[in-house]
């Protein structure tokens, strides 16, 4: 909230920069800790559907500051909003503390002491898992964020049409989150998981393929729609292959990872696109979709018992 308060009265680009900081921050440690209590107390189903619900956030925030700069009023606004929604989002975690439950340890079970970030960091599982996730995340952002620009430069669409579809490929990944949701405790985790990466991987090759243009903007809708439920039940899958005592820290990596695969994938995509061409984006995501089928394959061949090798402490 202070963030975003400090957005709408900056008087300088300098002050936003400070302020990104309060407001990136903040937003990573909500980002981990309701991953790691979701992991910890819910099942598949309602961290498909946290995420799902993430999605309708991301669709709405630009359309709200698109309206009120269109309406003619100052940008600020738009944060001062975003900042008076967290200020009730915040009065509203501390009137209802007590209904937030914890993990209880089953009767006549012993608890173990936290266990060292530092010694999690040792483990080749727990590498593999932030591989995993960040190559995820930068294929998430990479594929909607230059996708508008490979068919409108590389392909000639026109930009009205290629955002429309842009559009989709968010809207599909909201969609999967809430279809796999709902379906969540029907299926099995791991093998959800793969198909979705193939998916992912078929959806990327047909961009890449691109024998019409529509067939090329289906094949986008495809990747956004298959990679739709990975995130979640990747961090689910993270609890109960790890324990609740690894698993905090593991999924706060693993989130740290995605975060900065966001940053630097698409960023790698933009100077491969400056250097050699706008049609290099397609056969880049390709690259992703199999690097991280391939570190996910890894990581499930590994058949170490890792919460049993770590030593206790903080």
């Amino acid at each position: 909230m202070v963030g975003l308060l400090g957005y709408a009265l900056s008087p300088s680009w300098v002050g936003l920069i400070v302020f990104a900081l309060v407001s990136g921050s903040a937003g990573g440690l909500m980002d981990a800790g309701m991953n790691i209590y979701f992991a910890a107390t819910y099942g598949p189903r309602l961290m498909n559907w946290l995420h799902a619900c993430f999605g309708v956030g991301a669709t709405i925030g630009p359309l709200l500051m698109t309206t009120i700069i269109q309406s003619g009023q100052s940008w600020r606004w738009g944060y001062a909003l975003a900042a008076a929604i967290y200020g009730a989002l915040a009065i509203t975690f501390a009137f209802t503390r007590g209904r937030w439950r914890t993990v209880e340890m089953p009767t006549g079970v012993k608890s173990q002491a936290p266990v060292r970030a530092r010694s999690v960091l040792l483990l080749p599982a727990v590498w593999l898992g932030v591989a995993v996730f960040f190559a995820y995340g930068g294929l998430e952002v990479a594929a909607g964020q230059w996708s508008s620009t490979l068919f409108t430069q590389a392909r000639q669409v026109p930009a009205g049409i290629a955002e429309r579809w842009v559009s989709l490929y968010w809207g599909s990944f909201t969609i999967g989150r809430f279809l796999y949701g709902a379906i969540a405790s029907r299926i099995q985790v791991v093998t959800v998981v793969r198909l979705c990466m193939l998916g992912a991987l078929i959806g990327t090759a047909i961009i890449w393929w691109n024998p019409t243009n529509e067939v090329g903007f289906l094949g986008l809708a495809l990747v956004g729609f298959a990679q739709a439920p990975v995130f979640p039940l990747l961090v689910t899958n993270t609890q109960e292959r790890l324990g609740p005592r690894l698993a905090p820290h593991v999924i706060g990596f693993q989130i740290a990872a995605a975060s900065l695969g966001i940053a630097l994938v698409p960023a790698l995509a933009g100077v491969l696109a400056q250097n050699i061409g706008v049609a290099v984006i397609a056969p880049f995501l390709v690259v992703v979709a199999v690097v991280i089928m391939a570190l996910y394959e890894f990581s499930l061949r590994l058949k170490e018992k890792p919460d049993a090798s770590i030593p206790e402490g903080r």
